[in-house]
Parts: C-alpha cells; sequence; structure tokens
C-alpha cells in the first residue's frame, strides 16, 4: 500500500547515514543543546545574549558572574568570565554535547537553590 512504501522510505531515509550525512548538520545536536540550555536558563531568570556562536553568553540577577564562575569552577564546571566593567556579569559558556549541557544547568539551579 502507499503507507507502507511511505514507512519504508521514511525509516530509511531517518537510519540512513548518507542521508543524515547530507541532510543533518553535524552540529545539530549542539544546536539543540544549547537551545535548551539557553530555555533552561531563561526560565531560572538569566539574561542570554542571542548567538549563532558555539557559546551562550548568560548573566543572572540572582548570582554575580565571578561567583557563579569560581562556584562552577569548585563542582568541575569550567566555563569563562571575563573581568571587564561592561561584561563582568556574564559568563561564556561553550556549547558542549547535550550531557555536558544538562550538567551545568543542573549544576547552575542547584547553586540558585542553595541561595535561596
Amino acid at each position: 500500500s502507499g503507507m507502507d512504501l511511505a514507512n519504508r522510505f521514511y525509516t530509511h531515509a531517518f537510519t540512513s547515514t548518507a542521508f543524515i550525512k547530507n541532510n543533518v548538520p553535524a552540529d545539530a545536536p549542539a544546536q539543540l543543546a544549547a537551545g535548551t540550555a539557553t530555555e533552561n536558563l531563561q526560565k531560572m531568570g538569566f539574561t542570554v545574549l542571542p548567538s549563532h556562536a558555539n557559546f551562550i553568553f548568560a548573566q543572572s540577577n540572582r548570582i554575580g558572574g565571578e561567583q557563579l564562575y569560581l562556584e562552577l569552577k569548585k563542582r568541575g564546571i569550567l566555563v569563562r568570565h571575563f573581568g571587564k566593567e561592561r561584561i563582568r556579569e556574564f559568563n561564556r559558556i561553550t556549547i558542549g554535547t547535550p550531557e555536558q549541557m544538562a550538567a551545568c544547568v543542573s549544576a547552575i539551579a542547584g547553586l540558585l537553590e542553595e541561595r535561596q
């Protein structure tokens, strides 16, 4: 039947390495992880600047940039902090794997909970 043919096509297309290589961007998992992390940070009250780069630039009004950097570093999560006046409250979070991004967001959520 027509549905059978369509199902076989979609099954083949989405499991075919060649199809995926030619039609799904190599950084799709990272893009998804970045989007999810950005949404979760925003839900926690962070300001996240728009970006199409390989990092998230974010600031919270609940914890200072340097303090967040130091607390994450203690937990083995490295982000980049800059001491320059205009951006000292922000941290640069490099996009990693979905698991790394989830660990980072989870650690930040834990830190904010501890501060309440």
